[in-house]
Formats: structure tokens, sequence, C-alpha cells
């Protein structure tokens, strides 16, 4: 397997000693997931597609895959597949159900009054040390807690107006495809979504 150096990188290895190497990669992993959440949110209270197509981890894959791939006008590619998205985003519906691309435009309305809480591990919950360590590098937890002061831009959930409610967000790092690798020097973090705590939500009244 090739290496690849960047200044004093946690390299892809083998299976047999991979363990060895993650969990003081995972402590070096630098970056700020915290900071890259406000912002998200920040974009989406502004309406700012732009950032949110940057710091979106679907949208900055895709891009990443354009700019890596070495066929068609890659300005043309890039600009369809930002439209595609634009499109996406302009069409998306008020949904609680996971996995929806862009339903956090409907969490986090210019009225919202937004904390970001710290990140957190994620652990695996099988028990397995090495694979809780590399997760460490590559995917983060944080909590966002929302008050909607103005009743008729919070979203309903379970068909009542929300007051207020919890957000499980997670971010996560893009890796090279097929490579266990945990780039030591990498420090952007993307968000992967939002997930509604149903136990923290607070209705208005």
């Amino acid at each position: 397997m090739n290496r690849k150096s960047f200044g004093r990188p946690c390299v892809a290895v083998s299976a047999a000693v991979l363990a060895l190497f993650l969990a003081a990669c995972a402590e070096r992993i630098p970056g700020d997931p915290g900071k890259t959440m406000a912002e998200y949110v920040g974009a989406v209270q502004k309406g700012d597609f732009a950032a949110m197509y940057k710091l979106n981890r679907v949208t900055a894959r895709q891009k990443k895959y354009i700019l890596k791939s070495n066929t068609g006008d890659i300005n043309k590619l890039l600009s369809e597949n930002y439209e595609a998205n634009l499109a996406k985003y302009k069409s998306a519906e008020p949904t609680f159900y996971g996995g929806v691309q862009w339903q956090e435009k409907y969490f986090f309305p210019p009225s919202a009054a937004v904390r970001i809480g710290k990140p957190q591990n994620l652990p695996s919950g099988e028990g397995d040390e090495r694979k809780e360590n590399w997760e460490k590098g590559l995917k983060v937890l944080v909590e966002v807690s929302v008050d909607y002061p103005k009743k008729d831009e919070a979203p309903e959930y379970g068909g009542q107006k929300l007051k207020s409610i919890n957000y499980a967000c997670t971010l996560s790092k893009i890796r090279m495809e097929g490579a266990l690798m945990v780039y030591s020097q990498d420090p952007d973090w993307f968000v992967d979504g939002c997930m509604a705590n149903s136990a923290s939500a607070l209705f208005a009244e």
C-alpha cells in the first residue's frame, strides 16, 4: 500500500497494526466542527445557499469528485451540479424524517435562537475500541438547541408548532474512497444532517 506524506501524517496502514495508530491519530485531528456547525446554521438562517453548498458533506463530496475527474468540461459540470442542488433546496418540503437533504432550511428560520453544543465523539455501540477510535477522526455529534420566538416561522412537529427542540447533528470528514486513512492535517468538517430529538420538543400554545 502506498503511503502519502502530509508532514507528520497518520498514514494508511494494514489492519494488523491499524489499532496502534488510531487513538493517537484521533487526538491529533484538527479543525473545529462546532464552528462549522455554527457557520452552517448561520448560512441556513440567512438563506445563503452558496455557503450551505460549501459546508454540506453531500455537495462538498460531489464537488471533490468532479474536480478529480479527467473528463468533460469541469466548470460546466460544477455549475450544473450547483444548480441541480439549488433546485433541490428550493423544492425541499418540511419533514422530520432522517436523511432528507436540505430539510435544515425549516429547522433554522431567521428568527430562531440557536445554541451550538460541544462536539461529542460518536460511540460505535458495538464495543469495538478500534472502530470507535477510528470514528473519532471522521465523525462527531453536535447538539443544536433551538427556540422559536415567532410562531409563524416555527416548524410543525406532529401537527403542532414547536416552541423549542434539540437537534442531533452529525459532521464528518471526506476521506479518500476505499482508503483506510486519517488525515492528521485535514481541518475540514462537513455537515451530514440533523435529527430532531422528540423527547426535547416543547410546543407553542
